[in-house]
């Protein structure tokens, strides 16, 4: 840094090679917190001054991050130091540049907000880019998933480390539905230059879970050291990774790479078991059928599958079985002629996949309760959906009763929130529920609550969670609009990240109150130019609930629809789209626009936003 007397000079040089598109200059009014990691990596963690207290838990756990991916990838990190930013209307979570990641200051969350939504696990996907994009860089779009998806499973690896297994669990699920969502659409491979986000992503990510799981952690590890290392500073492609496989462990996965990332699509199974008796033994004879669309792109899928059958004693017999042809059966021996309480099939959810596995009422009882692994337990609460509140009322709540994590209490709650004689016992542990997500589930899975509930929701009007108070506020107001003034005096001093408890605030006093003017003009000045974008699009989204508009509104759609912020622009023409529907405001949004000189570009922007000019 030169000083010139009145201006500075600044000289940037790496010493490292690094790809050219990762560069980027954060300039603006900033305080820093400097610190370092376990290992000595010097950090310097950038924060608007105003907000001091909101560095910490929006830094949350960074420098535990570094000594975690150093371990996890045997390398250290490869840079001289890292630097995070918040910025203003980043049109994206976050950037990973070399030695230094942007981020939208929406992840600027203060301590209440933190339990909604936080910085944590993009703060590791981007830290996990200095490894994977940023010291080893993908030759091209094609192996976009070598950098994307890697940035996905560590935070996942992270949250199991920090949280558990059963988060790391739920990950892992979300990441399994993410990719056969993406599989209903079209059924591309994750190695191709259109894959998608859900592929290059979540998809890319459970696979090398797989990975992991077919060759064993360790052995994993080990591969994936000498990958990393080997091509440090460099540029790599997909079969880089396989043949460092084969190099550091002697092992072809040739048919690995070739089912998961050349070609597309899942398996799909569909599963039953028989008991059956040969020569005085007896065994449980599972049938096992492919049933996906195969062609030229989808194949079959060969992977080790584990059966597991539970018995009624609690004891259970376990086998492991690569399955690879269309039809297969498996024959799992009882030697004790035990009875059959429910039988498992990939435990765990360790394979992506979608399975059909028809199971009795009394299984699915039997596995909510007694499954060793959450997601199975979880699976089989899936499976009651469908069966009468009167009739699982008990066993639901004993599952409440006995679960710890909190989305299996949730999904408990959200299938007999309108239960009436199961709200006693539901309400009042609510009360004492640390997890939002569990109260969510109440909140709207109940469509009039009633005394018990009424109760326990106003108690929430002060709940720690942003969330939960904005949704128990709403809840009560239209069940209870003859009360609204007394919810609404106790949260008119909560705000919420992005101003969104107010703004629901405001949405509701107008529906309810008499003062509907001054909730009005509040909702119109959140939507405009001095509030950043967060706060406008959901100004933006109660307007739209509310149908209101005036001339002042306009004005600031037409400057939003001109932001280059596309997560601005794209409510804002939502917003004037759904107004457009009635001729009077139609007319105002087209006065407007012919009574102003816009440039050539703008015009453009404009017409390719909305249909009606």
């Amino acid at each position: 840094k030169k000083d010139n007397g009145d201006t500075y000079t600044w000289h940037y040089a790496m010493s490292k090679p690094h790809a050219g598109y990762l560069l980027m200059l954060g300039i603006g009014k900033y305080d820093i917190k400097k610190t370092k990691s376990g290992s000595g990596v010097p950090m310097n963690l950038y924060y608007y001054p105003e907000y001091a207290d909101r560095a910490e838990p929006t830094y949350r756990y960074s420098e535990r991050m570094v000594d975690f991916l150093e371990k996890e990838t045997g390398m250290a990190y490869p840079w001289e130091s890292y630097s995070q930013i918040m910025v203003q209307d980043f049109m994206y979570g976050a950037m990973e540049n070399t030695t230094a990641t942007i981020f939208g200051d929406f992840f600027n969350v203060d301590q209440r907000a933190y339990r909604d939504r936080n910085y944590v696990g993009v703060n590791c996907h981007e830290l996990t880019h200095q490894w994977f994009g940023d010291c080893i860089t993908a030759r091209d779009g094609r192996d976009t998933w070598l950098q994307e998806s890697y940035a996905t499973y560590f935070p996942k690896m992270f949250t199991r480390k920090l949280l558990g297994e059963d988060e790391y669990d739920w990950q892992r699920r979300s990441e399994q539905n993410t990719a056969l969502d993406a599989g209903k659409k079209d059924r591309n491979p994750i190695r191709y230059s259109q894959a998608g986000t859900a592929r290059v992503y979540q998809k890319g990510s459970a696979v090398i879970s797989m990975l992991s799981y077919v060759l064993g952690e360790e052995q994993w590890k080990r591969a994936l050291n000498h990958y990393l290392v080997k091509h440090a500073y460099g540029n790599v492609e997909t079969n880089d990774l396989q043949q460092a496989i084969q190099d550091r462990l002697g092992k072809d996965m040739s048919w690995f790479f070739d089912q998961w990332l050349y070609r597309g699509g899942e398996p799909e199974y569909t599963v039953a078991y028989s008991e059956v008796q040969k020569k005085g033994q007896a065994f449980t004879e599972i049938s096992v059928q492919q049933t996906q669309q195969r062609n030229e792109v989808v194949g079959l899928f060969s992977m080790p599958m584990v059966f597991e059958v539970h018995y009624t004693d609690g004891t259970h017999d376990r086998v492991k079985k690569w399955i690879a042809e269309a039809s297969e059966r498996v024959q799992v021996p009882n030697r004790g002629h035990k009875t059959i309480a429910f039988v498992l099939f990939d435990p765990g959810s360790k394979i992506v996949k979608s399975t059909v596995f028809k199971k009795s009422y009394k299984e699915l009882c039997r596995q909510a309760l007694d499954a060793p692994e959450m997601l199975d337990r979880y699976d089989a609460l899936l499976g009651l959906k469908s069966y009468p509140a009167e009739k699982k009322s008990g066993v639901l709540l004993q599952v409440f009763r006995n679960e710890r994590f909190h989305q299996l209490k949730a999904e408990v709650v959200s299938q007999l929130a309108d239960f009436s004689p199961a709200t006693a016992e539901l309400s009042t542990v609510f009360a004492a529920a640390a997890a939002p997500s569990a109260k969510l589930a109440a909140i709207k899975g109940s469509t009039v609550p009633g005394a018990a509930w009424k109760r326990v929701f106003i108690k929430a009007l002060q709940d720690s969670s942003y969330e939960v108070v904005q949704a128990s506020l709403e809840k009560l107001c239209k069940a209870y609009p003859e009360e609204s003034d007394r919810f609404l005096q106790e949260t008119k001093d909560v705000f919420g990240m992005g101003n969104s408890v107010n703004i629901k605030w405001h949405e509701l006093a107008t529906l309810y109150t008499a003062d509907k003017k001054a909730s009005q003009d509040r909702l119109v000045d959140y939507a405009s130019a001095k509030w950043e974008f967060r706060t406008r699009t959901n100004a933006f989204s109660a307007l739209k609930n509310l149908g209101y508009c005036d001339e002042q509104l306009i004005a600031h759609i037409f400057d939003a629809l001109l932001s280059t912020n596309s997560r601005l622009v794209a409510p804002a023409a939502q917003l004037a789209e759904f107004l457009a529907q009635q001729t009077a405001y139609k007319q105002m949004l087209a006065a407007y626009y012919k009574s102003r000189n816009w440039e050539a570009w703008e015009k453009t922007q404009l017409k390719n936003s909305l249909t009606f000019l």
